[in-house]
């Protein structure tokens, strides 16, 4: 209640922090290590929700820094 979210969206929320700090932090060389890490088996549904929630697919990010 205090965070707004379903528990479903509440763990999606802390697995996509994890992933985008992973992935800024360079701690994997690919995105599905990440998406491995964070626990999402689905590649596609892991790009779009993480696209959706930080506006720039997981690849993108990765090559950015």
């Amino acid at each position: 209640k205090m965070t707004g979210f379903s528990p479903v969206q509440f763990i999606l929320e802390i697995r996509l922090l994890k992933a985008y700090q992973l992935l800024v932090k360079r701690h994997f060389l690919s995105v599905s290590e990440v998406r491995n890490e964070v626990g999402i088996e689905s590649s596609s549904y892991f790009s779009s929700k993480f696209t959706e929630r930080f506006g720039k697919n997981p690849k993108e990010l990765l090559e950015d820094f």
